[in-house]
């Protein structure tokens, strides 16, 4: 098998990163322009030059990995939340899962 398909026939397409990040990297990336855009017009009142677009365009292209890999662990984990409680178990996502762990039901009640 090449990785890329699930051993299972309901299992969603999202279940690999690397696919849910080729389908966010675009999205992610043009957002990282746009961002370096309005920060370079931000930087004109210190003296600094503008970012131009194209530029931004260019810095956008290493920096939008970071930024899609993020966005695909988030996405993923709410998938698995929507999945339900059977997939959306604390480290179920080796690691890389948002969900803290809740601090009041390791209390115990001693007052029963």
């Amino acid at each position: 098998m090449s990785g890329t398909r699930s051993p299972s026939k309901t299992a969603p397409a999202t279940e690999g990163l690397w696919r849910l990040s080729a389908i966010l990297w675009p999205f992610a990336t043009g957002a990282v322009a746009i961002n370096l855009f309005l920060l370079g017009l931000l930087w004109q009142p210190l003296g600094l030059a503008p970012l131009s677009p194209l530029s931004a365009l260019v810095w956008s292209l290493p920096l939008g990995l970071p930024a899609t890999w993020a966005a695909a662990v988030w996405v993923r984990h709410l998938i698995r939340e929507a999945e339900g409680p059977s997939r959306a178990t604390p480290g179920s996502m080796q690691g890389e899962d948002f969900a803290r762990p809740d601090p009041c039901a390791a209390q115990t009640n001693s007052d029963s």
